[in-house]
Parts: C-alpha cells; structure tokens; sequence
C-alpha cells in the first residue's frame, strides 16, 4: 500500500506509546517526591536522561509496564487519502486505497454527512465505523451561583441547595444489574448443559448438532451487546441531562474527586453487585464535559473527611451519625441520603 494509506496509523500508534510513557512518568514523580525529593531526578525525567540512572530505570520497568496490543482492525486517513461521493439513495460513500492499485474500496454509509479532516475507520462484525472530527456545539451560557453537588445512587446528584437531578438514574442502574444478572444466570446454565454434552460426544456423536445450535442461537453475543451498549447510552445521556440542569444555575461546581477507590467494610451481595456497575464513570465525565463547552469551572475536591467537616468552623469537629449531622455547638442538621439498595 502507499506510505499515505498507513503513515497516520503508524504516527498514531507512536503517540499511544508516547501517553503511555508520560503516564508512567507521571507516577514516577510522585515517588520521587515522596522518597528521594531530588531536583535532579526531576530533570532526568522529564528531558527523557532516564535511561542513565539505575533507580529512575527502575521504576520506570516497575510502572512502564510492556505488552502486546490486540487492536487489529482500525486504520486512521488523512484528507489527501481518502474521497467520498454521493450514492443514489443520498447517503455518502466513502472511497479509501485498497492493496489494488487503481481499485478502492467503496463503503457506503447511512448517513448524507460531508466528512472532512482525519478518520478513524474501525471494522467490528462486518461493519465499519467511521470517527471523523466536528465543531463543538454552542451551548447556552452558565448561571451565576456557586453549587457544590454530590454524585448518589438513587438519584444523579444532589445540590447543596437539597435539589435533585435525575431522579430515575437508580432505577435505570438497578433495572440494568438485574437483568444483567439473570441473564448471565441463565447463559451460564446453559454452557453447562452444553459442557455436558460435550463429555457425551465419544459415546453418542448426535449431541455435536445439540451442542452447536445451543452455542450459536443461545450463547451469542451480538444481541446482548447491542442490548448493553443501548442500556449504557440510556445512563450516559440521563447523567448528561442533569448535569446541563446543574450548569443552568451554577457558574461555578464544586465535587468530590472519587477517582481513588473508596475502602469500606464489605455489605451484601445484592449492594457489591450494584454499587460495582454505579455508573460514577459517567457522571464524572458529564461534569467534566459539560462545565467545559458551557463556560463553568468545575472544583474536585478531596473526599476524605467530607462526612466530618463542620461548615461553620472548616475542622473535623462534626459528627455524622446515619443521616444526621452534629456540629461542634450541637446543633443538629439533617443529611439527604438516597433511599436503600
């Protein structure tokens, strides 16, 4: 093929290696801040001397960790690549260089959309995907006040002023799980069956055609992706929803940073299973999302303590007792909490 039909996947792939490197670094530096606090180390790392000096070496082979990617099936174009044109239908096609010379590949797309700048060409089950590049959106602008919000279960978030947005996200999330969850009970019946016969085929060679039609009409995966993926655009766009509602009245939002894992005492089955798919993923990218293109300052702070700490004074003088929340001179304030799992 022609170096213009791979140069940008090839340049591509060296800036994944190259994120994947100041990652690593990124981990580096907080190590060295808290062991060695070396103004010299700091330097090696960051104009790429590493390799010099054993220790930094050594904790880049302990964080650089190195693998094999399994991304086979993605390319990317620039515009002088590819060319597109318009079908009979109305739909564009897309024309892209083939190992033929002279002879591209048409594919057609069911959309009347002008694509323009870098793509992305993605082929899962027989179907390519195209990225392309667009304007951002105009948004309305921001509120004036300040909000601090707080990411729950039951609903999207609460505000500092006892308001609530997306009130039906635990009910998407628990209705999600539990059909997730008797599904999977129900599929794995059904591989055990299917193992079963398996240990039978010396005996009687009948059960292959069993065995075969329960893999391929019973234990398929297209449908229950297309059903996960459908779910997870559901939750994505009411997390989305609330947070445009928070932004309508907030210039300024004010979270908790819930990237570290939270440690607590191991609950019951039922809670680990739906707190484990809690989409908080989702909101902290709408937060993050929406207060960019609207023109609002999003503040993450720390989570530690945030149960403790007496507005009035600013110290870990309060108490939090279920929902109830004691402060140093003893007044008592109720918390909003979401309803039980």
């Amino acid at each position: 093929m022609p170096a213009k039909a791979w140069k940008e996947t090839l340049r591509d792939t060296l800036d994944d290696i190259k994120l994947y490197e100041e990652s690593a670094k990124e981990k580096v530096r907080k190590i060295i801040y808290k062991c060695k606090n070396n103004k010299e180390l700091f330097k090696q790392l960051k104009y790429n001397r590493w390799t010099n000096n054993s220790y930094l070496c050594r904790l880049m082979r302990k964080y650089k960790k190195h693998g094999k990617t399994t991304v086979n099936n993605q390319i990317i174009l620039d515009p002088g690549v590819y060319g597109q044109f318009t079908g009979k239908n109305g739909n564009t096609w897309l024309k892209i260089p083939s190992f033929t010379r002279g002879k591209p590949i048409c594919v057609p797309l069911n959309s009347n959309i002008k694509l323009q700048g870098m793509l992305r060409l993605i082929l899962k089950d027989g179907i390519v995907f195209v990225h392309y590049t667009i304007n951002q959106k105009q948004y309305q602008v921001c509120g004036e006040q300040v909000v601090g919000v707080d990411k729950g279960y039951t609903e999207a978030f609460a505000d500092s002023e006892g308001n609530f947005y997306g009130e039906n996200f635990g009910k998407l999330l628990s209705k999600y799980t539990d059909k997730v969850n008797s599904r999977g009970k129900a599929r794995n019946k059904l591989k055990a069956i299917a193992h079963k016969l398996s240990e039978r085929l010396d005996t009687n060679p009948k059960m292959r055609k069993k065995i075969d039609h329960i893999y391929k009409f019973n234990l398929g995966t297209k449908k229950l992706h297309k059903n996960n993926k459908k779910q997870k655009a559901l939750i994505r766009n009411t997390a989305f929803q609330a947070v445009h509602a928070i932004v309508h009245i907030a210039k300024e939002v004010r979270a908790e940073d819930l990237t570290k894992p939270i440690i607590n005492k191991e609950k019951w089955k039922n809670y680990n299973r739906k707190m484990s798919s809690w989409a908080k993923g989702a909101l902290a990218e709408a937060l993050e999302s929406v207060t960019k293109a609207r023109g609002s300052c999003l503040r993450l702070v720390n989570c530690a303590y945030t149960s403790q700490m007496d507005s009035n004074t600013n110290f870990l003088e309060g108490k939090r007792v279920g929902d109830k929340f004691y402060h140093a001179s003893g007044f008592e304030v109720k918390v909003f909490v979401s309803q039980k799992l």
